[in-house]
């Protein structure tokens, strides 16, 4: 990277190249030389601080002394596709540390928030961020959200028992 500009990048050409895109993505954590836990994020941020927030994360864990040779993590990296401000935030650790996943959330959502992004990108909420939604989207729009669920899905049939199931869920995650 230079004047902060991305000098290079991959687009494969066909299908075979896709697969072995894919399959170097799907085997970062070995690469890294990590075994379990692997805490993974799915954020989206202006481009222009979206590797910010690993500089960042990386010095906090550092600051607090879980990361390096003595620390439970190995190693925090960014990548996906980031031209369109999306970015697989991923943790490697070397042991199960619950100061480590106090170290990393709220942390990265309250940073997310701070730069107005969003804390689930392309693969959307689901259970894990659904507690830490309030950090990217507001009051009004989770109300919103809870209330066109009940127009598609009435019966709550569709995904049950996911994020909500109805506004007065959608009320409670506000």
């Amino acid at each position: 990277m230079e004047n902060n500009h991305i000098e290079d990048g991959v687009i494969a050409q066909d299908h075979t190249q896709c697969n072995n895109l894919w399959s170097i993505r799907e085997s970062l954590g070995e690469a890294c030389g990590a075994t379990v836990p692997i805490y993974k994020y799915d954020i989206s941020l202006p481009v222009p601080v979206l590797y910010r927030l690993v500089e960042d994360l990386r010095k906090r864990l550092i600051d607090h002394g879980v990361m390096g040779p003595q620390g439970s993590v190995n190693d925090v990296v960014g990548f996906g596709h980031i031209g369109d401000g999306n970015i697989h935030l991923t943790v490697f650790a070397k042991e199960f540390d619950p100061k480590v996943k106090s170290l990393i959330e709220p942390y990265i959502y309250e940073w997310t928030s701070q730069y107005r992004g969003s804390i689930a990108a392309e693969h959307g909420l689901g259970i894990k961020n659904s507690e830490f939604i309030k950090y990217s989207k507001s009051p009004a729009m989770v109300n919103m959200m809870g209330q066109i669920k009940n127009v598609i899905d009435p019966n709550g049939i569709m995904n049950p028992y996911k994020v909500f199931n109805n506004v007065r869920d959608c009320q409670e995650l506000q």
